[in-house]
């Protein structure tokens, strides 16, 4: 079946069955996967070979949190588990059937969503043009910037955001690429500021 990834390319998968999956404490039985060459796809991009990874359909399912300044999802657990989980951890919303979205203030001066994109690693964001615009981030430099995706490179202007808080966690002179056009951004009936990434 061809696929087409959220932030990239197109792409051929199959499908399956997995009798049983284990994750930390969590057990499933009957997942359907879709079989797919991630480690030729991931090559590059992490100093570790990906042997797979967790889709939207089964995270969609499951209490999660995100705390973006340690970098870790956690599942089975969080705020939806635990009302006195720290203020840093923070649920995300899921749009469409795979869209997880953080909410997120750019420079301080604009609320949006942004698409939580764990497989862009290379760049800490990427913005709408009209985002970029409203929170008043500047472009830097002339030559494209590289944000890297599954089985692709993503090259657009470089931006600097002075700082981007989410989940609970402010980064502060954060690099970023500027998306014009952004597919994304009105496709699911309201709007989508961008993308956060590694």
């Amino acid at each position: 079946e061809s696929i087409h990834f959220p932030a990239g390319p197109s792409g051929r998968v199959e499908h399956g069955l997995i009798a049983r999956l284990r994750l930390g404490g969590l057990a499933f039985e009957t997942v359907p996967v879709q079989i797919y060459d991630t480690r030729a796809a991931m090559a590059g991009l992490l100093p570790v070979p990906v042997d797979g990874v967790i889709g939207c359909g089964l995270l969609s399912r499951l209490p999660l949190a995100l705390d973006y300044g340690r970098r870790e999802l956690r599942l089975g657990e969080g705020p939806t588990k635990a009302p006195a989980a720290p203020p840093n951890w923070t649920p995300f919303y899921w749009a469409g059937e795979h869209y997880p979205l953080v909410p997120a203030r750019v420079n301080d001066r604009l609320d949006t969503l942004l698409f939580l994109d764990t497989g862009l690693s290379g760049t800490g964001c990427g913005l709408a043009a009209a985002t970029a615009q409203a929170a008043g981030v500047r472009l830097v430099g002339e030559s494209p910037a590289v944000g890297f995706g599954v089985a692709h490179q993503l090259h657009a202007p470089p931006l600097r955001c002075q700082s981007l808080t989410a989940a609970g966690r402010t980064r502060t002179d954060l690099p970023g690429i500027l998306l014009s056009p952004f597919r994304l951004e009105r496709r699911l009936g309201f709007r989508i500021g961008g993308l956060l990434g590694d």
